[in-house]
């Protein structure tokens, strides 16, 4: 946990500093954000599937809609320069990915206790 809020810290440091940049510097980073996140859980769906784990279809379907938000960034942003609807994209991925954190960190997993 201590990783990932400090990954976060760093991101948020990063958003802040891109506000007085131009435009398409942050739809880049949006677009990154979201196409790299989306890569990720679909390679993690790939590996738990092949691996014989119940749990890979919800990270295929996050993974895929993550996918789907970096090409929807980046049709309203540099197709129909829309760069206000670009922001909105980016605040509703980031409170679908907090509600599927949620709802995975209630999943049943079973834990291996090492003696």
């Amino acid at each position: 946990m201590l990783f990932i809020g400090i990954i976060a810290l760093d991101a948020g440091m990063l958003s802040l500093s891109l506000q007085d940049s131009p435009r398409e510097f942050m739809i880049f980073y949006l677009l990154g954000t979201f196409a790299f996140s989306g890569l990720v859980d679909v390679l993690r769906a790939r590996e738990s599937r092949r691996v014989g784990a119940r749990s890979w279809r919800l990270t295929l379907i996050i993974g895929a809609i993550n996918l789907a938000l970096a090409i929807f960034a980046g049709v309203f942003g540099f197709a129909l320069k829309k760069t206000d609807t670009v922001s909105y994209i980016y605040g509703e991925g980031l409170v679908y990915s907090g509600i599927m954190r949620i709802i995975s960190a209630f999943r049943q997993t079973s834990i291996v206790y090492i003696q």
